[in-house]
């Protein structure tokens, strides 16, 4: 009889541990297959770093005047704390477009790298829109969600660009979940080096301001929203994201399993 009953409880923790493993490699699997997806979304900051950047028009949360790229550094921060679980990368653009920081999960080391941008990392002066597009476009992360950071004023810029931009759209879909910020004021503000310098240019201080003008004309020529923000009060979460990153979590149903065959475990003593 013994024999028998201990038979039977032998039994039926074979059988409760085979449950709790199945569920433990299913729940394993799902949460797997999940992060997998999580993942997927690219979040793409694409930021000017010629020397107008450094204009001190913009405005810090207690009105303490600072750079239009310290202000855009708060702003891509500021996004990154709202919209977490994405791959964050980074394009620096001026004269010419370049890779600065590839496609990464780390968003201290993300954050490491742009705290320590300055101007003087592109050799290429000036605002050139098109490269950013083309390196951006011949990348492998189209299909990310984008922003472009920068105060382009000049309006001589735009117009030898805008016919290599329309030719270079026109070959591509649309962008999706892209946004175009205009960072600073329409007020002129002498323009310096990461140093400090003021830019002189044949005895002429360079001044600039925002050409709102300019960015709203390439927002339509790429059918993407302009915002325009110039202190970091106004920095809001301002993406709409198409495709949210989804996020794996145990429902009160598998969590109550769970609970009910962890206590028969213990009270059969396995």
């Amino acid at each position: 009889m013994l024999l028998k009953n201990y038979k039977k409880l032998f039994f039926l923790k074979v059988v409760f541990l085979a449950i709790w493993f199945a569920l433990f490699f299913l729940l394993n699997s799902y949460t797997s297959s999940d992060i997998s997806q999580e993942y997927n979304n690219n979040l793409v900051f694409i930021l000017d770093v010629s020397h107008s950047m450094n204009v001190q028009d913009c405005e810090n949360k207690y009105w303490v005047p600072i750079t239009r790229l310290a202000l855009a550094k708060k702003i891509i921060s500021k996004q990154m704390e709202i919209y977490d679980k994405y791959r964050y990368w980074l394009i620096l653009f001026a004269g010419t477009a370049n890779y600065y920081l590839p496609p990464t999960l780390d968003k201290d080391n993300f954050l490491l790298y742009l705290n320590n941008l300055n101007t003087g990392l592109l050799p290429a002066w000036g605002t050139n829109i098109y490269w950013w597009i083309k390196t951006f476009l011949d990348s492998d992360w189209q299909d990310s969600s984008a922003v472009m950071l920068t105060d382009w004023w000049d309006n001589s810029d735009f117009a030898t660009q805008k016919n290599n931009i329309e030719n270079l759209i026109q070959k591509t879909k649309n962008f999706k979940d892209f946004y175009i910020i205009g960072v600073g004021t329409q007020e002129w503000g002498m323009v310096k080096y990461p140093n400090g310098e003021v830019l002189n240019m044949s005895g002429n201080i360079i001044k600039s301001s925002v050409n709102i003008s300019v960015l709203q004309n390439l927002s339509k020529i790429l059918h993407t929203p302009y915002i325009k923000i110039d202190n970091e009060r106004n920095i809001k979460p301002f993406l709409i994201i198409t495709k949210q990153p989804n996020s794996f979590q145990i429902s009160d149903t598998h969590r109550t399993v769970i609970e009910l065959i962890w206590s028969l475990f213990i009270i059969f003593g396995i």
